[in-house]
């Protein structure tokens, strides 16, 4: 009986160690996965920025269109 159960015993360790790989291996593609995703926030905070520089840009370009409706409404005074 003792042997029986040193076997079952002794048979455990392969599946464990099967399980402890596998688990590594979901960690690995854990950290891949999360450093694709920090990847993709930088590319949304540049497409971010890029976005408000378009703003600028246009709120700019309607400032300087404002000021020479302006100019066009004195000049025809």
């Amino acid at each position: 009986m003792d042997g029986g159960r040193r076997s079952a015993v002794g048979g455990l360790p392969s599946p464990v160690n099967g399980l402890r790989s596998t688990v590594c291996g979901q960690r690995s593609v854990v950290s891949s996965l999360s450093s694709v995703v920090s990847r993709q926030r930088s590319t949304v905070y540049g497409l971010r920025s890029t976005v408000c520089g378009q703003r600028s840009a246009v709120s700019s370009l309607s400032s300087a269109v404002s000021r020479l409706r302006s100019t066009v409404t004195v000049n025809r005074l």
